[in-house]
């Protein structure tokens, strides 16, 4: 092991540890429930805290430890590559580590109540539609068809017609991780939600959209990287001019994607969308002030 992936197992290492450790930490869970609220625009009583903060804290300790396991299994396979390339894979791993933790903890622990709870349950049927707007959906398939089409061409293109190891496994993997969403995200979807009240359910529903939503990380990620290198390995086809003639414009390429994606983050639309389905008349009070739904609205 040489020094620089002591580095990077040691800052992966401590960054994990913090956020496993501050996730059990009462402040931070209420700092998050209070994030939660203000995004649902519901305000949970004294009895609902406690137990919205544990679901909360279990979803991030979910996803660390995915994200940590995914890294360092990653990292051990590619310990004798010295590329740059492996950036590639150790960021992928990653996204999908903490995907298939995510998916874990949202199928076995995310619904877990007091055996002697109350329940409430929903009396009408849900879809994927209902907790994942059309438009996150459609970007990350559109990006892994890109990806795979990039791919594809980079075949035809090459006198050999193969694709670069790396640009064919990252295309393989961004295919596989949206498939993992499709099935793991509806089957989250189709798990019962067992709720104490009204206002506990909506929280559940704004829990498991966040559920939904980060199960589409990796796909995002991954196809992300499969269509940059593989529109890197068409352009490198094309011969040295065309490389030194597009090689300028690359940085200001990559910064337009960077200000799209995080104009398209700040959308509020994407994060209410659950609302909007399921919950529209919570959704018309958004004037900035947290209501309390009492128990006979639906």
């Amino acid at each position: 092991m040489d020094s620089s992936d002591a580095t990077l197992i040691f800052i992966v290492l401590v960054a994990a540890l913090v956020m496993f450790s501050v996730s059990f930490r009462e402040e931070y869970q209420a700092g998050l429930a209070r994030k939660l609220a203000v995004r649902s625009g519901l305000a949970p009583t004294v009895e609902q805290l406690p137990l919205l903060q544990e679901k909360i804290g279990r979803r991030q300790r979910g996803a660390v430890v995915g994200a940590l396991v995914g890294g360092l299994l990653a990292w051990f396979f590619t310990a004798d590559d010295a590329s740059a390339d492996r950036i590639f894979i150790l960021a992928g791993a990653l996204a999908a580590g903490g995907g298939v933790g995510i998916a874990i903890t949202a199928l076995f622990l995310a619904n877990r109540r007091p055996a002697d709870a109350v329940t409430y349950a929903r009396s009408t049927s849900v879809s994927l539609a209902d907790y994942s707007a059309p438009s996150d959906r459609h970007l990350v398939r559109g990006l892994v068809a890109l990806g795979a089409i990039a791919a594809a061409v980079t075949a035809v293109m090459r006198p050999d017609h193969t694709v670069p190891p790396l640009t064919l496994g990252l295309t393989i993997a961004a295919v596989a991780a949206l498939v993992f969403f499709e099935i793991t995200a509806r089957q989250i979807v189709a798990l019962g939600q067992p709720a104490g009240s009204v206002t506990e359910l909506v929280y559940n529903d704004a829990i498991r959209a966040g559920y939904v939503f980060d199960l589409l990380v990796a796909p995002l990620t991954i196809g992300t990287f499969a269509v940059l290198l593989g529109l890197t390995d068409i352009v490198t086809s094309l011969g040295e001019p065309v490389v030194e003639a597009l090689r300028p414009w690359t940085p200001l390429a990559l910064l337009a994607i960077i200000i799209v994606s995080a104009i398209r983050a700040a959308r509020s639309d994407s994060g209410w969308h659950y609302l909007y389905r399921l919950w529209p008349d919570i959704a018309a009070r958004a004037d900035g002030e947290l209501a309390v739904v009492t128990e006979d609205e639906r």
